[in-house]
């Protein structure tokens, strides 16, 4: 290959964008710049951060493969930790935090919890509602991993235990009902489940518990798993669930209890050829 053809082939442009892309480019490019310069004043960084993260929240509500202002970070990542990490805590500090937070997973290449570890740096004032589905599954794996290492380590897990209610509404809304039940038996904390089990996602729930008896390590997470099958299945007054739990769990007072609330003659009848059959 010629000198010429090299030096045409090193000028190519690398991305043709449109003017907006551009625009959007260059936006992100000076405010990156106005966050990692810290002779910046701290009100001036914090409202950089701001709107860095209006435009990253607007980017990646849309549905496309890779959100433009995501693809115009990337380049800049390693600078935005390395600006955060010579920061002294502080308020500054924090709102930085919150930014990495919602950024690392898409843009760290060694990703290790930093999720969660930039969150519980952070403000703890975010709004867990509007930062995407993305970002709430990615904290609830983080939120199992840093549980494991809280029981290795003899930690208090009462943090992980918080953050953890905090985004069960939101992980319910989006219709991720399993992997909320992979999160409570992962964090030891099934008994949350109870409160937000309705009949439309009650049958969804019920048989993924009941598959997921098979599975159980201990007697300790079995007797878990069945008291809340129980008790969520009696909540709802879904009395043949509820029966069925009992006579697997071989309780004969969840087995009479669950006979006494049934008032409907037919249903009782039916009841009672389960138990006859169980027998």
């Amino acid at each position: 290959m010629s000198s010429k053809q090299t030096d045409k082939k090193k000028k190519q442009p690398e991305e043709d964008l449109s003017p907006e892309d551009q625009l959007l480019k260059e936006k992100i490019g000076s405010l990156v710049e106005k966050i990692c310069n810290l002779e910046n004043d701290k009100e001036v960084t914090i409202e950089s951060l701001k709107e860095l993260t209006i435009e990253v929240r607007k980017s990646t509500r849309l549905r496309t493969a890779i959100p433009k202002a995501m693809k115009f970070l990337k380049e800049h990542y390693k600078s935005l930790e390395v600006a955060f990490n010579t920061l002294n805590p502080g308020p500054r500090k924090q709102h930085f935090a919150d930014f990495l937070s919602l950024i690392c997973n898409s843009l760290k290449e060694k990703y290790d919890n930093d999720c969660l570890r930039y969150l519980q740096q952070g403000t703890m004032q975010m709004n867990l509602e509007e930062l995407g589905e993305e970002f709430i599954l990615t904290l609830s794996g983080d939120l199992a991993n840093e549980y494991l290492n809280c029981l290795e380590e003899e930690k208090d897990p009462s943090e992980i235990h918080a953050l953890t209610q905090q985004i069960l509404p939101v992980m319910f809304r989006t219709g991720n009902e399993i992997n909320v039940v992979d999160l409570l038996l992962e964090v030891d904390r099934l008994d949350l489940l109870k409160e937000h089990v309705t009949n439309d996602n009650f049958m969804r729930i019920f048989n993924y518990l009941v598959a997921s008896v098979n599975y159980t390590a201990d007697n300790v997470e079995y007797d878990s798993i069945m008291t809340t099958l129980y008790d969520v299945a009696l909540n709802l007054n879904n009395l043949s669930s509820a029966l069925r739990v009992a006579i697997r769990w071989n309780s004969k007072e969840k087995i009479l209890e669950v006979m006494s609330k049934c008032t409907d003659a037919p249903l009782r009848k039916q009841f009672c050829f389960m138990l006859g059959r169980h027998r």
